[in-house]
């Protein structure tokens, strides 16, 4: 039974039991039961103006708690995205590395080495082996071809993506690289055994030294090659954002484009319910903290490319006093 129905019948009881008084029998009972129709009507009104009354408690409190976030850009999604960017990323970054180091080791033929490297470069301009290739594109020597535009939240596209690639083999060293790999031609004369060991020793370690510190070049700028390589979104797709895959840094560049950048995003978040702020709050914490761990690896970067310039100082050193002690030896044969 409700409580409207309680109330009804104890305002029946009430009536049914009254004490007899020397009006009783004047009393008009239609009248009074007309009374307590109104009543429980009343009772119907007022338990239906505090159900609505509740139910608008309970949607704001419900809202202050799980509210949605703001409709200006699906940030949340960004986020989860660009684990799984960068994970792609690495492994292009990996693959173009590959393909520098390559160049670097060479082959035991100078001649094809270096080759191959123009042809991959240049195509057949240097070498002019190919009348159609008259010039070469200037773009592939500028570290402008390396990045994509910082206000658009994108990628390479696949013309960009080439000339990024030979600007890193031309930077890197790898275009221009000669160096024979070591191998069968690393021979040791039987008159001279001691001299010859190590001749190879020094040649051998000088030739790995110098690729070990190349890598390091070429694996800064595949980095940056691989923030800007194209990924698929894999959660879903980016409100305000037309296409299918995007870079690491594009996701960045999007997340500020949707909030931090965007006026309105100010005025959504100066009506917003506690909650909502509360859930922006997190999102942009999250992106700070993936921030923070790009900077960390930009330090340890830094930090290996600090100690392949000392590397190579010390390198250059050694064959400076190498060339150094060697004209000495000259000058003293000269004045026998």
């Amino acid at each position: 039974m409700t409580t409207k129905q309680l109330l009804a019948h104890a305002a029946l009881a009430s009536l049914l039991y009254l004490p007899l008084s020397a009006n009783a029998q004047s009393c008009d009972t239609c009248a009074q039961l007309s009374t307590l129709n109104a009543y429980t009507q009343d009772i119907d009104t007022n338990a239906a103006t505090s159900s609505n009354t509740l139910s608008s408690l309970l949607t704001l409190l419900t809202n202050s708690i799980f509210s949605v976030l703001p409709s200006l850009g699906n940030t949340q999604v960004a986020l989860t995205n660009i684990h799984n960017v960068q994970n792609d990323g690495y492994v292009a970054k990996q693959e173009l590395l590959s393909a520098v180091e390559t160049s670097f080791n060479g082959s035991s033929n100078t001649d094809a080495t270096m080759t191959d490297n123009y042809k991959t470069i240049f195509q057949n301009y240097l070498l002019q082996q190919d009348d159609s290739a008259t010039s070469f594109d200037p773009s592939n020597a500028s570290i402008a071809s390396l990045y994509v535009n910082p206000a658009i939240a994108g990628s390479y596209s696949d013309e960009q993506k080439l000339t990024a690639q030979r600007y890193i083999m031309l930077a890197s060293g790898a275009a221009t690289s000669t160096a024979k790999k070591p191998g069968s031609w690393l021979k040791i004369d039987s008159n001279n055994v001691d001299a010859d060991k190590k001749r190879i020793r020094t040649t051998v370690s000088n030739y790995y030294t110098l690729s070990a510190i190349q890598s390091a070049i070429a694996d800064n700028f595949a980095y940056i090659y691989a923030l800007n390589t194209p990924q698929p979104l894999i959660n879903g797709p980016l409100d305000n954002f037309n296409g299918d895959v995007i870079s690491e840094s594009g996701l960045f560049t999007y997340i500020a484009s949707q909030k931090i950048e965007n006026p309105d995003w100010y005025q959504e978040i100066g009506t917003m319910t506690i909650g909502g702020l509360l859930k922006e709050q997190t999102v942009l914490l999250g992106s700070c903290f993936l921030m923070l761990s790009r900077i960390e690896e930009d330090l340890r970067r830094l930090l290996i490319t600090n100690s392949t310039q000392v590397t190579l100082s010390l390198a250059t050193a050694q064959a400076m006093n190498q060339a150094s002690t060697q004209a000495a030896d000259i000058q003293k044969l000269l004045k026998r």
